[in-house]
């Protein structure tokens, strides 16, 4: 059936077929469907570390550091969480739409991190203490970015909550995948950011104040 988890299957197989006293010669493996899942499955691994990688290197222009992206990355780990969450409570199993969701999901939820955190780096240029400068932003920008994660939600309960029949193409495990991941990551960002921001922002000036070379003295002439 449609719902028929792939990997629950194969462990249901191999457990069946340890079982069986083979004559001497014969032997048995999977292949066909398992066995191009593996492959896709790896291919799909590599597009996501591609993907997290140039949103890394994205958020490194736009921020100009390379320390303070790991703020809005911190997400990403956290839309995984919820991801795994959802399809656990749904009984969904994984399948390749649902890796492709995941993909989705590390450029989808990056957005609310990089609103919070340019809103935060805007206000201290502006002046304004960097205590202040956090309070501020987490409070000009969690209703936009709960209204722009209800709305992507919403839009993906009707397709979460389908009832595939097996007879063609279905995203349900994609749109639980992304819907649950952002719920759980919306939560989240309005505290792990800004948190992740101030520690890795001291971080990165005790780093440079660490490899600062030492001023160039002459020394008098006698």
């Amino acid at each position: 059936p449609a719902t028929r988890d792939i990997a629950k299957t194969r462990i249901a197989l191999e457990t069946l077929m340890s079982g069986i006293d083979w004559p001497q010669g014969y032997s048995w493996k999977q292949q066909g469907g398992w066995q191009g899942f593996e492959d896709d499955q790896a291919e799909i691994y590599v597009a996501f570390s591609l993907s997290v990688a140039l949103v890394f290197l994205l958020m490194g222009l736009l921020f100009d550091s390379l320390v303070l992206p790991l703020s809005v990355l911190a997400t990403i780990p956290f839309s995984m969480v919820g991801a795994r969450w959802a399809m656990k409570i749904t009984s969904t199993p994984l399948d390749l739409l649902g890796m492709v969701g995941m993909i989705v999901l590390a450029g989808v939820v990056v957005n609310n991190g990089i609103v919070l955190v340019d809103r935060i780096r805007r206000l201290e240029k502006a002046g304004a203490d960097r205590r202040d400068a956090v309070v501020d932003a987490v409070r000009d920008r969690i209703r936009p970015v709960a209204m722009t994660a209800l709305t992507t939600i919403a839009g993906l309960l009707p397709i979460a909550l389908s009832s595939p029949d097996g007879r063609g193409l279905s995203f349900q495990s994609l749109a639980v995948v992304v819907a649950g991941g952002l719920a759980f990551s919306t939560f989240f960002t309005l505290w792990v950011v800004p948190l992740l921001y101030t520690l890795l922002q001291d971080f990165g000036e005790l780093a440079a104040r660490s490899f600062k070379p030492a001023p160039f003295t002459t020394l008098p002439r006698t």
